[in-house]
């Protein structure tokens, strides 16, 4: 047999046996890993059916392990859907039990009184500082550390999810980027977007998880620019995020010529695109100023400067934040109101992006358009 067929075999014993705990688990996850480098296609997919047996009874200790293997697969050229499926069946369960795990360890800390000796040292150098700040600082892992031994005897699921959530969500998340068909499965599974950001309060932000699942496909997408009395429909797919959005328009309508402006960087456009590999750290800047259509006022125009800012649609944000209109997502665009920048790039180097100009509307068409937002209730 080759290594690489050696090291799965190896793994998958280890899996399925009762013996195997963290460290040789990890081990077998590492040659698995190391050999998976000079693994045929077919041996790829030989593991990928194998690995997608073992669900759903995946021993728990070992579930981080084998999420990740099956990532590593399919970022070798595997096909995502044959694991793709076994690993969202088992992810509702998984974020379930870590959500247990972060109320349980937060309890628990919020009552361990050698803890609480640490937080009142800290406040002598700053009073407001509270277990919040603790856990900023040290990380749920240390708490992990600290408590997961005593948390173990009584709910052993919510460590082994703990200990699993990282390497799984990131096994998830590979299979995601490359198949339209998986991120429509795990969007019409509302579940799993609900718990996800339910996890995301205890870091106090959205996790690279709860961005995937808000990531929009073959998304019709309405771009208006009122002062230049322009717009197109355009349609979308796999863009991650507003930066991202933001480069994209501005390659589309400033950068072919459809509306006035300074054109952006084009290197910078090709990487939102998925075209090439960035070189060191490459500046883009903001052309426009995003809105959604609440902006606009009843006269059909945006507000000058800073004002309205509470209807500016943020580049910190995603796509899905962007409100509809009368079904469909509107972009309003205006002149920036300070200079923005930002890295060029993509949140998922993996992710497929399309960003289409499908028609141009009529002016007509703007004027009823804008007229009809006017007047539209808040």
């Amino acid at each position: 047999m080759s290594a690489f067929a050696d090291a799965l075999e190896a793994f998958l014993t280890a899996v399925r046996g009762d013996d195997a705990w963290v460290e040789e688990l990890n081990e077998h996850s590492r040659r698995f890993g190391s050999a998976l480098n000079g693994a045929t296609s077919d041996e790829i997919a030989t593991a990928q059916r194998a690995l997608a047996a073992l669900f759903p009874n995946v021993r728990p200790v070992a579930t981080g392990h084998v999420g990740i293997s099956c990532g590593s697969l399919v970022e070798c050229g595997g096909d995502p859907h044959v694991t793709g499926f076994v690993l969202l069946d088992l992810l509702p369960h998984l974020l379930k039990n870590v959500g247990d795990f972060y109320e349980l360890a937060y309890d628990r800390a919020a009552n361990d009184a050698d803890l609480a000796s640490e937080i009142e040292e800290r406040k002598a150098d700053d009073p407001d500082y509270d277990l919040d700040s603790y856990i900023a600082d040290e990380s749920w892992d240390a708490l992990g550390m600290r408590f997961g031994p005593a948390l173990f005897e009584t709910h052993p699921m919510a460590v082994f999810a703990h200990m699993a959530d990282r390497f799984f969500t990131l096994g998830v998340i590979a299979h995601l980027s490359r198949s339209k068909e998986l991120r429509a499965a795990a969007r019409a599974r509302t579940e799993l977007l609900e718990r996800s950001r339910a996890n995301d309060g205890a870091y106090g932000g959205a996790s690279h998880l709860t961005c995937m699942l808000r990531v929009l496909d073959d998304e019709p997408l309405l771009v208006i620019h009122p002062a230049e009395g322009k717009g197109y429909a355009l349609r979308i797919s796999g863009v991650a995020d507003n930066f991202q959005l933001h480069t994209l328009l501005a390659g589309e309508l400033i950068g072919d010529g459809r509306l006035s402006g300074e054109p952006p960087n084009e290197r910078g456009v090709a990487l939102a695109r998925g075209i090439g590999e960035p070189s060191g750290r490459l500046h883009a800047r903001g052309s426009f100023n995003l809105w959604n259509w609440t902006g606009l006022r009843a006269d059909g125009t945006l507000p000058e400067g800073q004002t309205g800012s509470e209807h500016w649609i943020w580049n910190e944000g995603v796509p899905a934040d962007v409100r509809a209109f009368e079904g469909t997502r509107v972009v309003l665009l205006s002149p920036p109101p300070y200079a923005r920048g930002w890295n060029a790039g993509r949140r998922f180097a993996h992710l497929p992006v399309e960003c289409a100009v499908e028609r141009e509307l009529s002016a007509s068409e703007v004027r009823d358009l804008l007229g009809r937002m006017a007047r539209a209730p808040r």
